[in-house]
């Protein structure tokens, strides 16, 4: 039986539908029965094509998963959070790093996009994320036309807007998490308030920060281009691309500065920095998975030195590999 609180395999799977299509697990070492999570994960569309997830768990296991989000204008507040997650390959530039200070995000899709979220035993995640599908913004009647900023957000495939949130998004975040007492015959009506409240509070934010030129306009790409960065992206993702970008600019036909503007454009990042981040997942999941040596891991990672390979796992990470070994 499982025990309260806990959150197992199929949990997850039925929860997540409400987000999106193909849920999966990357990379998994437990029983099916096994509790996966602890604490809260709850999904709940409050409105058709409006979502609402609360998050309040910790990781019993190391575990990447995937799943295609739907076309969304999306709100994100992390009060709290070590999870790894990257949205069409790119880092959403939250959590990450086990810092306990508050952060948010906006986000844009205008097609469907692979969400990955990549986590470590006994991390722990409270968040609140509001998602808005196209059906339920023409619907509600949002007037998003009103504001450039938010026009150019909308309209922008994985477009990200990052920001320190403020201390009404914060306390609007706690109270869907600890929905107080009064509220509870009305929790439906509570929680899409609160929503509500959070979605307009990032659109302000959003405003402002245009207002002052600390939103860039994001590079529009083509489709082909878009599909060329993700190929380029597969092979980094398997470990394959152990060359220059030079020589991966010729392997798909442009030359290295257009396919390092494509690639940052798409992704947020440099070729080699995503290509070494990459290595570096893949050597942590040796370790955690398979047990490996840390010297072994180096090596997965492309480094000669275990000390400089242990140097960089730690910076990137927040613990050495050795400890990430000893979780095996």
């Amino acid at each position: 039986m499982t025990r309260k609180g806990a959150v197992c395999r199929d949990d997850l799977v039925s929860r997540t539908q409400r987000l999106g299509d193909d849920y999966r697990f990357v990379r998994l070492d437990a029983p099916d029965e096994e509790p996966l999570l602890s604490g809260m994960f709850e999904v709940t569309e409050l409105r058709p094509g409006l979502v609402l997830q609360r998050t309040h768990l910790r990781d019993l296991r190391a575990m990447t998963t995937e799943v295609e989000l739907r076309p969304a204008l999306g709100v994100v507040v992390l009060l709290e959070g070590s999870a790894e997650v990257t949205l069409g390959g790119r880092s959403v530039g939250i959590g990450g790093r086990g810092g306990r200070r508050p952060e948010a995000l906006l986000f844009s899709l205008t097609r469907p996009e692979l969400f990955t979220r990549r986590s470590m035993r006994d991390a722990t995640e409270r968040k609140v994320s509001v998602n808005m599908e196209p059906r339920w913004i023409e619907d509600s009647g949002f007037a998003l036309e009103g504001s450039a900023a938010v026009a150019r957000l909308v309209r922008t495939h994985l477009a990200m807007h990052r920001f320190e949130p403020s201390s009404r998004m914060v306390a609007l975040a706690e109270q869907m998490l600890r929905i107080p007492r009064y509220a509870e015959a009305a929790r439906s009506l509570y929680l899409e308030s609160r929503a509500l409240d959070l979605v307009i509070e990032a659109l302000a934010r959003l405003d402002e920060a245009d207002a002052s030129n600390a939103v860039p306009d994001p590079m529009p790409l083509a489709p082909d281009e878009h599909d060329r960065v993700r190929l380029v992206r597969a092979l980094l993702d398997r470990g394959e691309a152990d060359t220059s970008v030079a020589q991966l600019a010729r392997r798909f036909g442009v030359n290295a500065s257009t396919l390092e503007s494509q690639f940052r454009a798409a992704t947020g990042t440099s070729v080699m920095a995503y290509g070494r981040e990459r290595r570096l997942e893949l050597a942590r999941a040796a370790l955690e998975t398979r047990g490996v040596r840390v010297g072994e891991a180096a090596a997965i990672a492309g480094y000669g030195s275990p000390a400089n390979f242990a140097t960089a796992f730690r910076r990137h990470f927040g613990v050495s590999p050795r400890q990430c070994r000893a979780k095996v």
